[in-house]
């Protein structure tokens, strides 16, 4: 492309990224934009060092525009830029890109402007930002901290940002109350969240109150391990009535109205439950701008006549906020504790500039690397207009969703998710597994949280094998990912078609999962489902509306019936556990009332009562009455021969491919079963394998595939009883293999600089010493560096191996004492000595370079042995006899070698 020749008339998207305002400066700044020598610096070097990194997780925005000749072109450019061609007024975006192609093509003048251009840029937001002072303390921690914090520190949640941040990744500014704030006074908290405020001011370059220009905040609380849906969060805090013509003018009347009812919202529910009902059904994500402003005024009214200072002062409302995720903690932490095996975790408290996601032609919604039900592809999930937590919580009822494969299938809806696609499936393979990821997305994608995806149990086992296959994921990985319940899943059985026929349907709903089923009684309330569980029942738990916080007793119940649409924690953990539901029960004229512990139909006379036994089908979408008899599931039927009805070609081949997926899992969790190469060599020698030498070299290599980390460390802690049973299962790994396993015991024993009887009592000398155990293509796997590293192990066990004679194989302890109060020795070296590593020498490494390495620990008779190799082949093969000639001829062979000449070194 020849930019010179290119003038844009169309632009056609503009996608990338979001890069905060900071970020953009500090970026201008070290391209040297600057608009004059009384620009003040805006970071100390140590902290330019670590907020300005080269950003591998963010990928430079695109625009996609149309030449004169009716050409579509795609160019990067540069953050600085996409303000100005996101600016909306079409000329304006024009003249700028055109500006852009231009100075590409060399032009003076174009490259002056867009110079002037940036230099105004770089002005304003240096008055903006002035000079930071941030505070970073055991307490209040900004999410630039170059500190190194865990989990225990700033919660999973926080730990992940702090990830993201040091690999790259933006998005809207953070600081943390760290988990010591929970040990603090109420008024040292107090005194903490105003500092942590300021932090988050000072990076976001917009003050609290401001008058003009706002700053929002969203408060969230988080603990060490991940609890989804548990924990409070209050979105669009700050909002004041003397705010709102800033915010109007900032955001226009609807949205500005929308965020003030949404934040107000939550000050009433907390401060007086029953007034907020009385707003409540006008307040939904689908409300007019005239009926947000009714709710608006109303929820400000009422708010006064309980506490004017949380409509009035935006100090006293985040303090109320912060004071009420610690409450909650305190309130709940018995139940927190068992998200930690019982012991007592403290929560982070969030604080993170808000972004709004409210504006037309918006959407936020959730986006998965892999389909939570198919495992194959992508799924974004999604509203338009909509705050993020009304998907998390259920409040948005229709939920949009959009399945693809194919990135360019999002390209037209999405464009920020598109441009995104290529981060997130980096994201995955920095994690090892599916991600999910709270977005939101106007043609500039907004990351807000990162969380491990939960799939259902087909879907897991489909991802998991596909990073697999990609190499993305290890055989370990694998099994990490495959839980139990997701097993539970895919072999759980399927009602018997002519029992179901037997059913009269109650009511058709949306359901949770695909293909499932379950029978139980119905029960309204977890206590009386938890008391039915432990009689041996299995129990159907109804409800009109599940919240966040039920996601963490779902492992309580058998199947789910909820009136409205179910909190997305609840969906998610449903999902997860392989718990048949239906939801949305009142669109089919349903009302489930917990009170009277019935379920009636709106147009008929009929009921279900509490104890009624009653049958969910996922499949039909129906809720039967009466229970149903079940079959083995179609999977297993399937992988034994039998004859399943498919509903067509696809879900066949879906089903064979799982069937192959779930085959290859067997395997995997059969490798699993030896840990160690000393297991499975004794299996080998002694055990299940003994006579079955095809199965245990492919059981041995899989159980290698699997536990590589473990038989790693296994050798290291090596006794000296153990070398004839870890031979043993050595001999039986690939080349490969075999080279991997000791290029990792290699890199141990340089990093924690151990060697030979420290190394594994020997053990590892003893697998490179033999032509047979080590062929030519086994050497050429590893670097000089590491052929020396094997080398002096080799003298080592030779060493070992003599001391162990001497004194007898009975008595291993007195050889091994002898070595540690006097050393190996030296041994005696002849031609003879280097029989068992001629494979080292017809291999291709550079023995000179070898010779050149200083392993630690090297026995002085290193450089001898290495010189005994350097000597020409006829120092070791009698070319004039047939029979030592022929020994050469077959190493070279199976090495697929030519014969060296005698003279040959």
């Amino acid at each position: 492309m020849q930019l010179s020749k290119i003038t844009a008339v169309r632009v056609q998207q503009v996608r990338g990224q979001y890069v905060s305002a900071r970020a953009i400066l500090q970026n201008l700044a070290s391209r040297g934009i600057r608009a004059g020598a009384s620009s003040s610096p805006v970071w100390a070097d140590a902290q330019r060092s670590a907020w300005h990194t080269a950003w591998p997780l963010l990928r430079a925005a695109e625009v996609e525009f149309i030449d004169g000749g009716g050409q579509l072109h795609t160019i990067t450019v540069r953050d600085c830029d996409v303000r100005f061609l996101r600016d909306g007024r079409l000329e304006k975006v024009l003249q700028h890109l055109n500006h852009i192609l231009s100075a590409r093509s060399g032009d003076a003048a174009s490259s002056q402007t867009l110079k002037e251009i940036q230099s105004m840029l770089h002005t304003s937001l240096d008055q903006r930002f002035d000079r930071l002072t941030l505070v970073d303390t055991e307490v209040v921690v900004p999410h630039t901290t170059t500190k190194d914090l865990t989990a225990s520190d700033v919660s999973d949640k926080g730990h992940t940002f702090l990830d993201l941040a040091r690999r790259g990744m933006s998005f809207p500014d953070i600081c943390f109350l760290t988990a010591q704030g929970q040990s603090l006074s109420p008024e040292a908290r107090e005194a903490a969240a105003l500092q942590a405020l300021c932090d988050l001011e000072q990076l976001s370059g917009r003050r609290f109150a401001d008058p003009e220009d706002p700053l929002l905040v969203a408060v969230r609380a988080a603990m060490p391990n991940y609890i989804p849906g548990i924990m409070p969060t209050f979105l669009n805090v700050g909002i004041t009535e003397a705010l709102m013509p800033a915010l109007i003018g900032r955001y226009g009347e609807h949205a500005a109205y929308r965020m003030a009812v949404n934040g107000w919202g939550y000050i009433l529910e907390a401060i007086a439950p029953e007034r907020y009902a009385t707003v409540e059904p006008d307040v939904h994500p689908k409300m007019d701008t005239s009926t947000a402003q009714r709710a608006a005024e109303q929820l400000a009214l009422l708010i006064k006549e309980c506490d004017p200072r949380l409509i009035s002062d935006p100090a006293y409302q985040l303090l109320f906020f912060i004071a009420g995720a610690y409450n909650f903690y305190e309130a709940n932490s018995d139940m927190l504790a068992t998200f930690s095996a019982g012991i007592p975790e403290s929560p982070t408290v969030i604080l993170q500039r808000m972004i709004c996601t409210v504006k037309k032609g918006s959407r936020s919604g959730l986006l998965y690397s892999r389909n939570p039900i198919t495992g194959r592809g992508f799924l974004f999930e999604y509203d338009e207009e909509i705050f993020g937590d009304e998907i998390m919580t259920g409040i948005k009822t229709a939920r949009q969703s959009w399945p693809f494969t194919d990135p360019e299938e999002i390209k037209d809806l999405s464009p920020g998710i598109y441009h995104f696609l290529p981060t997130l499936r980096q994201m995955e393979k920095d994690r090892g597994s599916p991600v999910m990821v709270e977005c939101h997305d106007d043609g500039i994608f907004t990351l807000f949280q990162v969380n491990v995806a939960e799939l259902t149990g087909p879907a897991m086992l489909t991802a998991a094998m596909s990073l697999l296959q990609e190499g993305t994921i290890s055989p370990e990985q694998v099994l990490r990912l495959v839980k139990p319940y997701h097993i539970r899943q895919i072999e759980g059985p399927a009602i018997d078609r002519d029992s179901l026929e037997s059913l009269s349907v109650f009511c058709r709903a949306a359901s949770l999962l695909p293909r499932s089923a379950v029978s139980g009684r119905v029960y309204f309330s977890f206590e009386a489902a938890r008391t039915a569980r432990e009689r041996g029942e299995r129990v159907i738990l109804a409800k009109p509306e599940f919240q966040p916080a039920d996601a963490a007793l779902m492992e309580k119940v058998d199947g789910i019936l909820c009136g409205a649409a179910a909190a997305l924690h609840v969906t998610t953990s449903c999902r997860n556990r392989g718990i048949p539901g239906l939801v949305n029960l009142e669109r089919a004229g349903i009302t489930i009332d917990p009170v009277a512990k019935v379920i009636r139909q709106q147009a008929a006379a009929c009921e279900i009562l509490e104890g009624d036994m009653v049958t969910i089908s996922s499949r039909r979408h129906e809720l039967l009455l009466g229970e149903a008899h079940f079959i083995p599931a179609r999977l297993l039927r399937h992988m034994r021969g039998e004859e399943v009805d498919f509903s067509g070609p696809a879900e066949q081949q879906r089903f064979e491919q799982l069937a192959r997926d779930y085959r290859e899992l067997q395997r995997l969790m059969r490798a699993a079963k030896y840990k160690t190469l000393g297991s499975a060599g004794s299996a080998t020698r002694y055990g299940e394998l003994s006579r079955k030498p095809d199965e245990a070299r492919e059981l041995v290599n899989a159980c290698f595939e699997a536990n590589a980390g473990n038989f790693v460390e296994a050798l290291f802690n090596a006794s000296t009883g153990e070398h004839l049973v870890n031979g043993i299962a050595f001999r039986q790994l690939t080349t490969d293999n075999q080279v991997r396993l000791l290029k990792a015991a290699l890199t141990k024993s340089a990093r924690e600089g151990r060697v030979g009887i420290d190394a594994g009592s020997f053990v590892i000398g003893s697998f490179s010493y033999s032509q047979r155990e080590t062929p030519v293509a086994f050497w050429e796997g590893f670097t000089p560096l590491e052929v020396a590293m094997l080398i002096n192990e080799w003298i080592h066990h030779e060493r070992y191996s003599y001391w162990l004679s001497f004194y007898g194989d009975r008595k291993p302890r007195l050889a091994i004492q002898h070595i540690k109060e006097n050393g190996v020795g030296n041994m005696v070296v002849h031609d003879g000595t280097a029989n068992g590593l001629l494979p080292l020498k017809l291999s291709s490494v550079d023995l000179r370079a070898v010779r050149a390495q200083r392993p630690a620990g090297q026995h002085r008779q290193f450089t001898q042995i290495i010189d005994l190799l350097l000597r020409p082949y006829s120092a070791f093969f009698d070319f004039g006899n047939s029979w030592s000639l022929k020994k050469l001829q077959d190493l070279c062979s199976s090495a697929g070698i030519p014969v060296p000449k005698p003279e040959d070194i």
